[in-house]
């Protein structure tokens, strides 16, 4: 018989990384943007919206579901 030893899990005590897959799975909140994207690979600019950080997102790459907290919904 064994004794079970205690230890953390991989990864327990660490956030994911904002923008991650598994940072917008662990969201609060999602949001879906529905944006016009004229060419749908990103070269364009023409779906971007403002991340929460000052950097555009690409609605068409990045999106089109985002967590809540990284997007910019403007003054407040």
């Amino acid at each position: 018989m064994g004794v079970a030893t205690l230890g953390r899990k991989r990864g327990g005590g660490r956030a994911p990384v904002p923008g991650s897959p598994e940072a917008r799975r662990k969201a609060f909140l999602q949001v879906a943007v529905d944006q016009t994207m004229g060419c749908a690979g990103g070269t364009c600019l023409g779906c971007t919206v403002m991340g929460a950080s000052g950097i555009p997102l690409r609605v068409c790459r990045e999106g089109p579901v985002f967590a809540s907290d990284e997007l910019d919904w403007g003054p407040e």
